[in-house]
């Protein structure tokens, strides 16, 4: 699995890979201490496959409505909290306003873990950023001669 999404058929951008060091927590896994069914390393591996299968449909949709980088981020967000308050209101027997928002506490510490992560990788995430933009100049030059 490569270390950058392609978007636009050519453009590629590198792939934040806060998972290397963040582990899933107890509320994203559920009940189930083996999240995909598998081993951490493959559980990782099958991750990253489902990131990129999102990855792409959301960056062609985001082609498609012409959706700016900010407001997408933005609608990403929101539809995630969507999911996880749709999932504690299907998933309990007596739903409730103070168990959602247990659940939103729940999945905001989801969050912060996650967003630690990624910025501990923050600089590797920009090294490799750095050379994906050169590599992208490069083939552009290459493509205009």
């Amino acid at each position: 699995m490569s270390d950058t999404f392609t978007a636009e058929g050519t453009t590629k951008i590198p792939m934040a890979r806060p998972h290397q060091t963040f582990r899933y927590s107890e509320a994203a896994m559920s009940d189930n201490d083996d999240f995909f069914g598998e081993s951490e390393n493959e559980g990782a591996s099958d991750f990253d496959r489902l990131s990129h299968r999102l990855f792409e449909h959301v960056n062609d949709f985001a082609d498609e409505e012409d959706i700016a980088d900010e407001v997408l981020a933005l609608l990403l967000l929101q539809l995630s909290g969507t999911i996880r308050m749709m999932t504690y209101a299907m998933s309990v027997a007596k739903p409730s306003g103070g168990g959602l928002r247990l659940e939103l506490d729940r999945f905001r510490r989801d969050a912060d873990e996650l967003l630690r992560e990624m910025k501990k990788n923050a600089d590797q995430f920009i090294a490799r950023a750095k050379v994906t933009i050169a590599e992208n100049m490069l083939g552009e030059e290459d493509d205009e001669a």
